[in-house]
């Protein structure tokens, strides 16, 4: 499927506000190889990696 250049620039976009997401909420929780999140950080914070992950898939299969 063909995409357009603005597309493209909207998919990067979406998926470079979704990593800010995840370094924000590494920078307040803390790394997660140490564990010290709570459940709810935990989910919070796997939620956000999945949509960063999804979303920087997208533009790679985009391009």
């Amino acid at each position: 499927m063909a995409h357009t250049f603005e597309e493209l620039v909207q998919k990067q976009r979406a998926a470079a506000a979704a990593h800010a997401t995840v370094d924000e909420l590494r920078d307040t929780y803390g790394p997660p190889a140490e564990r010290g999140m709570t459940g709810a950080q935990s989910g919070t914070y796997e939620t956000a990696l999945r949509a960063w992950r999804d979303l920087a898939r997208d533009v790679q299969t985009a391009l």
